[in-house]
C-alpha cells in the first residue's frame, strides 16, 4: 500500500507546481515601453537635454463621465506616474511600462509642453516627439529691494 501512495503523492506535488506555474504566466501584467524625443518649438527646433518627462495614468472614464483615478493594477504592478531625464540629444526611455493610456508631458526650465494621450501595447515601443513652448519670458521683472544705510 506504501508503494502505491508515493507516485501518487509525486504525480499530485507534479501536477500542484505545474498549475501555480501556469497561473504566475498568465497573471503577469503586459508591458511595453515609450521612447521619443523633446524638441524646442522656436525656428531651428533643437533637441532640448536634461528635460524632465512624466508619464501619468490616464483616469478611468465612469458612464456618466465622471473621472476616477483607480488603477488598472495594484502592487508592484500600479500603473503609477513614471519619470525621466533626456539625454544630451534630447531622448528619453521609459521600460517595463504596463499597458494602458497615459498622459505624457515634459518639462524645463522656461519651456514645457501640453499633455498629450498615449497608448501604451504589450510587446510594442510608443515613439512620441514633445514639442515644448516657452512658459515664462526670458526676462522678468522682481520686487525690488529697500535698502537702509546707517
Amino acid at each position: 500500500m506504501k508503494t502505491r501512495a508515493l507516485p501518487l503523492a509525486s504525480v499530485l506535488a507534479f501536477l500542484l507546481i505545474g498549475f501555480a506555474w501556469v497561473y504566475l504566466l498568465l497573471s503577469e501584467t503586459p508591458r511595453g515601453q515609450v521612447k521619443g524625443v523633446t524638441v524646442l518649438t522656436d525656428a531651428n527646433g533643437k533637441p532640448l537635454a536634461g528635460c524632465d518627462v512624466y508619464l501619468t495614468p490616464a483616469n478611468n472614464n465612469v458612464g456618466d463621465g465622471t473621472e476616477i483615478a483607480t488603477p488598472l493594477f495594484t502592487g508592484k504592478d500600479a500603473r503609477e506616474r513614471r519619470r525621466a531625464i533626456t539625454d544630451d540629444a534630447g531622448r528619453f526611455t521609459l521600460r517595463d511600462v504596463p499597458t494602458g493610456v497615459y498622459s505624457i508631458s515634459a518639462s524645463a526650465r522656461w519651456h514645457s509642453t501640453p499633455e498629450k494621450k498615449i497608448t501604451v501595447e504589450e510587446g510594442r515601443t510608443t515613439d512620441s516627439t514633445l514639442r515644448l513652448v516657452r512658459s515664462e519670458a526670458d526676462l522678468s521683472v522682481g520686487d525690488h529691494q529697500a535698502t537702509f544705510a546707517t
